[in-house]
């Protein structure tokens, strides 16, 4: 505020004119009859100067300038929280002594704002679409995206400097506390840096909540083998005030119940107890339920029941796919050992008459099957793309076999290796392999040799491939040719050794995405004569099926799916990614891709998967679950309108709780200090919406009201002129 005179009176008057007032005072005084007593003379020498200090006054026209906000030119922004925990636990009394939820105090303390204040509204915590349950369709704006209370600071300041944007005189904060992430401090530090101050209001209680609360522990099997029995872990957390006798079930969800025990449970115990998990006679994926009975005074019986998905896979389904340049007894004897396994599939492309020869043929005749084709289509050839090497998972060849091949065919071989995590398997002599693969043979040198009657077959240092195998040295047959590599890859592992420690195979599990082996050993077909101890199997095919089981292991899916690291979280948005190659083994980039969601809540939902646009072949959904229970996920996913569709099934658990829901208690301290940071004012109970500091650097107006109105001032005049003839003539003087 301040005080100013009218622009017309210049400074330098102001003294003449109050020492010609001072003479007039004194002209005045000498013309009055001395015989007049000293206060009547007094009296009337005032009532002369007042009218002539009043018409002054009137000159000099005083005024009181203030600045004032202009009206809505600028706002008050209102944050409010609207994160789950802001609905989860009633501890905040309403105006009648009511227990109401965080939420619904919020919106009692907005109701008490004065009408004139311009309030904008932020809802902080959730998508445009209200996805929680106590969450009403309210004139709030929400903030994009899913934020957390560091994330809305960084909002406020982004809107501050946004070019355009309402000014904005204040902000305040209605939040529990709970959810910080991201940089608040350093955002509360900016914003106090341009003088915008934050003034929050702390909700809810800040002493835990009574409560009683059950999960399934870490040490749950998420996976066991079909017919395995197992064991589930349930840790008890009690926040009551009192001991309480519980009585502990498990069930399969929607099922009868299975087991159940009984304990009791004091005060601010933990405790762990295991139930015995019966097992299932058919692969597939089962949801069990485990649940305690409400007790009295718990104020969360949200998490008195759990879920806990365990898979029962089945045993995996291989495809061997065998290329040779001529038959062999290697191969009769390997299809005779692998055909009978009903999830292993065995195909081949053996050349039955090699290029050279076919060449020396009279022109114009050509043998009607030049190739031995095994497997569902017939071959005429090696795979010439690497979309013929798509259904398989290992692939078993000499380096002579990939001398034969086309370069087309050799850089086939190397995708399917490299880029889909296939397996490949050499045999025998690897000199003569072209350059093209050489980057998939564990070894360089190699020297062949022919057993004795000393020579051996052991394990190496590490068990990598065999389990149960080679426990003592197995002699070779008499006579059998094999193959020693003498200069081994720097990260090739030796598996098998000679008698001498010579390589006998060699394995690299990182070719890319892929593994690779070399075996010296081109006659283990030999080992099928080979006697075995009583009640042992044999050797000869377990050491196939382990072999390949190892080489097949890194073996890509076409469809490969991506949750959140810690599952589905109820009333929240979560998002859900699925990955999908082509038959090339390459991202699928123009693929059509969908998700469809079977849960209790809704029976059938179908959600449209967005290509991610800064990763070919991946699709993102965003998927909120209502309410915490099991749901199962079908995807979909078609590489052209032509192809087959392809689908991958999934069942997982949406859990109760997110990140600010494992500690529902208030944090008055963490408002308290973004209050101080920023120059705000922290408020305990209740907002004071008058004492809310404002910013000043907000759209203002200068205004200005007079100290001495006219008409008082004239009134004034003619009163004391009034009063002084008045007293005049009452004296005899007028």
């Amino acid at each position: 505020m301040a005080l100013s005179f009218s622009p017309l009176l210049s400074p330098w008057l102001v003294l003449p004119s109050a020492l010609l007032l001072a003479a007039l005072a004194c002209l005045l005084w000498r013309e009055q009859r001395p015989s007049l007593p000293l206060s009547l003379r007094n009296a009337l020498l005032l009532l002369r100067l007042l009218p002539l200090l009043l018409l002054s006054l009137w000159c000099l026209r005083p005024v009181r300038q203030h600045d004032r906000l202009i009206p809505n030119a600028s706002h008050i922004l209102v944050l409010t929280d609207a994160t789950a925990s802001m609905g989860l636990r009633q501890d905040c009394p309403d105006s009648q002594g009511r227990r109401t939820t965080r939420w619904e105090a919020a919106n009692a303390q907005i109701a008490t704002a004065p009408s004139h204040l311009p309030l904008h509204l932020w809802r902080v915590g959730t998508q445009e679409a209200p996805a929680l349950p106590w969450l009403a369709p309210t004139p709030f704006t929400p903030i994009p995206g899913e934020t957390d209370l560091g994330a809305a600071l960084e909002a406020l300041a982004e809107e501050k400097r946004r070019p355009g944007a309402t000014p904005i005189r204040g902000a305040l904060l209605l939040s529990d506390g709970r959810d910080w992430g991201g940089q608040w401090i350093l955002q509360a530090k900016r914003l106090a840096e341009e003088g915008l101050p934050v003034s929050t209001l702390c909700l809810g209680d800040p002493n835990p909540p009574r409560d009683l609360k059950l999960e399934f522990d870490a040490r749950t099997p998420h996976r066991l083998s079909v017919g395995e029995e197992g064991q589930v872990f349930l840790r008890l957390t009690s926040h009551l005030p009192h001991s309480q006798k519980l009585t502990v079930g498990l069930r399969e969800w929607g099922g009868e119940l299975l087991e159940q025990t009984e304990l009791l449970l004091s005060p601010g115990e933990q405790t762990t107890v295991s139930l015995p998990l019966p097992p299932s006679p058919i692969p597939g994926e089962r949801v069990f339920q485990a649940e305690i009975s409400r007790v009295p005074g718990d104020e969360l019986p949200e998490n008195n029941v759990a879920y806990h998905v365990v898979e029962y896979p089945p045993p995996p389904k291989r495809t061997v796919l065998y290329l040779g340049r001529q038959l062999s007894w290697e191969w009769r004897f390997l299809r005779r050992a692998l055909e009978p396994l009903p999830r292993l599939e065995v195909q081949a492309a053996i050349r039955l008459l090699p290029p050279e020869q076919e060449k020396k043929l009279s022109p114009g005749w050509r043998p009607q099957h030049p190739f031995f084709s095994l497997g569902p289509k017939e071959r005429q050839d090696f795979p010439k793309s690497a979309e013929e090497y798509a259904p398989g998972d290992v692939v078993i060849l000499s380096a002579q076999t990939a001398a034969e091949m086309s370069p087309a065919q050799q850089e086939a071989l190397l995708a399917f290796v490299q880029d889909q995590g296939g397996g490949v398997l050499w045999l025998g002599e690897g000199d003569g392999l072209p350059p093209l693969l050489a980057p998939l043979m564990p070894g360089k040198t190699f020297q062949t040799r022919r057993s004795d009657g000393k020579s051996q077959v052991e394990i190496a240092g590490e068990r990598l491939v065999f389990e149960g195998l080679f426990l003592q040295p197995e002699p070779l047959p008499p006579n059998a040719p094999y193959t020693l590599c003498l200069e081994p890859r720097r990260t090739a592992r030796v598996v098998l050794q000679n008698e001498n420690g010579l390589p006998l195979m060699l394995v690299e599990g990182n070719c890319g995405a892929g593994r690779a082996a070399w075996c010296g050993l081109t006659e283990t077909w030999r080992w099928a004569f080979h006697p075995s101890p009583e009640n042992t199997p044999k050797l000869h095919p377990v050491f196939w099926q382990q072999l390949l089981a190892w080489l097949a292991e890194n073996r890509q899916p076409p469809l490969e799916m991506e949750l959140p690291p810690d599952g589905l979280t109820a009333h929240q948005e979560n998002t859900i990614a699925l990955r999908v190659l082509g038959p090339d083994f390459r991202p699928a980039e123009n693929a059509q891709a969908s998700l469809t969601v079977l849960s209790q809540d809704a029976p059938r939902e179908t959600l449209p998967l967005a290509p991610d646009p800064e990763e070919p072949g991946r699709f993102l959904g965003r998927y909120t679950p209502k309410n915490p229970a099991p749901v199962q996920l079908l995807f979909h996913a078609q590489i052209t309108p032509d192809a087959p569709p392809m689908t991958l099934e999934k069942k997982v658990v949406a859990h109760a709780s997110g990140r600010e829901e494992e500690d529902l208690s208030a944090q008055p301290h963490l408002l308290r200090d973004v209050a101080r940071i920023t120059g705000g004012r922290f408020f305990q109970k209740k907002v004071n919406w008058e004492e809310i500091p404002l910013s000043q650097d907000v759209p203002r107006e200068r205004q200005e009201t007079p100290l001495l109105p006219p008409y008082p001032l004239v009134l004034a005049t003619l009163a004391c002129l009034l009063l002084e003839y008045l007293l005049r003539r009452r004296n005899g003087l007028a």
